[in-house]
Parts: C-alpha cells; structure tokens; sequence
C-alpha cells in the first residue's frame, strides 16, 4: 500500500502498520484534508493483505490539539457556520475491521478525542491529558464520531466536558476503563505495537466477526439514532462563538485560547 502522506508518518513492518499524525510543529492539528487521507489510509490497510493492524500515533509532544481552527476561519466568520459539516454518520475508522489501536501520548484536544473514539484499544502516557474546551467558546454539539465517547465514558464525565469543559488525566482514564494500559511517554508506542501484533495473531475472520457484532450492540442500543438526532442541532454560530473565532484570526490562536479560558477555575475544570 502507498506509505507516502502529506501530514501522515506512514511505515509498515512485521505487518504493523504506524499511522502518525506528522504536524509537531502545530501539534498535530487535524486539517479536513487530513481526515480524509485518514479514512483514504484505512481504506488501504484494509484492503492490503500484509497488513494485520493499525497503531495510531502522534508525533511530537502533543498527540493531536484537536481540528485546525485557523483552517478556513475566514470564511467562517462571513458566513457564522462551521468549516467543517455535523457528521452525518459514524467515522469510517468505525467500520474498519482490523485491529485498530491508539498510541496517545501529551495533549489531547476534541479533534484528539474524534480520532481516536473508534479505536478498539487505547495505550496512554502518564503525561497524557484529555481536554475539551469547546463548549467555553460555543463549539459545536458533540456529533458523529464524539458520540461515540457517550458508551465509553461515565455518564457525569461526558456531561462535565460537553456542558461545561474540561479535562482529564491518563490515571482517571485507566481508572474508567477508558485506556488499557498507562505507560511511561518513551513506552507508549512500543506498547501499542505490543497490543497490536497480539491482536494481529487473532485469525482476521474471528477477530472482525466479534468487532462487528460489539459495534452493532453499540448502534442499536441507540448510537446509530443518536447521530442521526444531532444532525438537527449545533453550537456553532453563537455570539460566543463567532467572538472566539474572531479572536482566533486578529490576536492568533495562543492569546485567543487564554482568553477562553479567563475566569474558569481550574480545579472545577478538571472531570
């Protein structure tokens, strides 16, 4: 398969194939194009017999600071919609059949969260810190992919960050079942790797079969109708909002996420 990804850190061995964000400079910040090349890499290690499963990793510090929002801002602002459409169903990655395991190290921003939702299994450093801000700031409704989390977080903890923001750490993570494993940050990906050649060992018929049966336990316990609701409703478009994104493109992306974060307590901002 094509190893060669804008953005993408792309090597196959012992057929593991190591998918990683490659953006350090802006940690990893999620581009719709990147998106899409990743559903595009899926496609492709799904089709390629030599692969036998996927590690998704972050290169740099931070695994991913979430979507880029200085893509597009600009015609955002003239038009007060998002960039980027409300999902209109699951994220391809749910559908992928092979084992599929994420390798999360750092930061992890709400794009962070999206792209690893479906992964089957989650290899955390202890420095590793999931952050959702968005809603200070009149961020969309959670949709698609983040609707996931809603079956594989606490019920108070996906209300704390969706109504209120907030964060949390790779400890509270494992301690929800969140994350398999937490490990030191230079053991996170050779861990994942670990998780994924055992994974890979499962014959592929026997380990999608189980996949795919959990997956539908999952949509029709109301997953696939949720998304199909929340199509209906989205944040974005707010005075809040539109003020944020504004403060994005005239003082820069640093100074307007300071702001944003202004008058919040910290210790109540943590789930």
């Amino acid at each position: 398969m094509e190893l060669e990804w804008n953005d993408f850190e792309v090597t196959l061995k012992d057929g593991i194939l190591e998918v990683a964000l490659d953006r350090p400079r802006v940690r990893n910040a999620l581009t719709n194009q990147m998106l899409a090349d990743f559903d595009n890499i899926l496609d492709a290690a799904e089709a390629d017999p030599g692969v036998k499963a996927v590690v998704l990793a972050g290169n740099g510090s931070a695994f991913c600071a979430g979507h880029d929002l200085t893509e597009s801002i600009d015609a955002y602002l003239a038009g007060a919609s998002s960039s980027r459409p409300i999902a209109r169903a699951l994220p391809r990655s749910w559908y992928f059949s092979k084992p599929l395991i994420g390798a999360v190290q750092g930061y992890v921003g709400p794009g962070g969260f999206e792209i690893t939702a479906a992964c089957d299994f989650i290899i955390a450093s202890e420095d590793a810190r999931w952050s959702y801000e968005g809603t200070r700031a009149g961020g969309t409704a959670p949709n698609g992919a983040y609707l996931i989390l809603s079956f594989q977080l606490p019920m108070r903890v996906m209300n704390k960050l969706y109504m209120m923001g907030g964060w949390f750490t790779a400890s509270d993570a494992v301690g929800w079942d969140f994350v398999q494993r937490v490990v030191p940050v230079e053991e996170v990906r050779s861990e994942a790797k670990r998780w994924a050649e055992q994974a890979g060992k499962i014959p592929l018929l026997q380990y999608s079969a189980a996949k795919t049966s959990l997956r539908r336990v999952y949509e029709i316990s109301g997953l696939s109708a949720a998304v199909g609701a929340q199509n209906m409703v989205s944040g974005h478009g707010s005075d809040s909002d539109l003020e944020f994104r504004q403060a994005v493109r005239d003082k820069g992306l640093s100074a307007a996420l300071r702001d944003r974060g202004n008058g919040f307590d910290q210790d109540i901002a943590r789930v």
